[in-house]
C-alpha cells in the first residue's frame, strides 16, 4: 500500500473497514455518531470512498478536455522552448547588458560566459 494512487481507491479504503484488516480495534467517530461495528456505520465510509473516487475521475475528465481544447487551438503546452544562445559577444559588454541584450537573468548570462557557451569577440579596429 505504497504511492499516492494506492491510497486513493475504493479497495484500499474497502480493506482498511475490514475487521480483519484492524483487528479487534474498530475505528469510530465521536463528532458524526459514525460506528463501523454497524453494517450502517460500515455503509458510510463506502458511499463516501465511491463518491471520491467518482469526483477524482471526474477531474481527470476535466483536465484531459481542458488539455485537448488547449492543443486543438493551438496553444502550446508544457515548458517554454530554449532560445538559441547569441553568436558573439563583445569582450565590452558587461554581464548585466548581455543580460538584457539577451533576455536572461544576470546570472544566466554570467553563467553562459563564464562556462564559454557564448564566445567573446574583440572589438575590431579599423
Amino acid at each position: 500500500m505504497t504511492g499516492t494512487s494506492a491510497r486513493r481507491t475504493l479497495r484500499t479504503a474497502t480493506k482498511m473497514i475490514k475487521p480483519d484488516v484492524v483487528g479487534t480495534v474498530m475505528p469510530s467517530s465521536l463528532g458524526e455518531g459514525t460506528d463501523l461495528h454497524t453494517p450502517a456505520g460500515r455503509l458510510q465510509p463506502h458511499i463516501l470512498a465511491a463518491l471520491a473516487e467518482f469526483e477524482r475521475s471526474r477531474i481527470a475528465e476535466r483536465v484531459t478536455a481542458g488539455l485537448a481544447r488547449a492543443r486543438a487551438q493551438g496553444k502550446r503546452l508544457g515548458r517554454p522552448q530554449t532560445r538559441p544562445l547569441p553568436h558573439g559577444v563583445p569582450a565590452t559588454l558587461t554581464t548585466r547588458e548581455a543580460a538584457r541584450l539577451w533576455g536572461v537573468s544576470k546570472s544566466t548570462a554570467a553563467r553562459w560566459l563564464a562556462q564559454g557557451k557564448v564566445a567573446q569577440t574583440s572589438p575590431t579596429t579599423g
